[in-house]
């Protein structure tokens, strides 16, 4: 599990959302 992409992608996301 990569958990330095997980963060990038929330945020990808979020900024998406946003």
């Amino acid at each position: 599990m990569r958990k330095g992409s997980t963060l990038i992608e929330l945020l990808v996301v979020i900024a998406i959302v946003l």
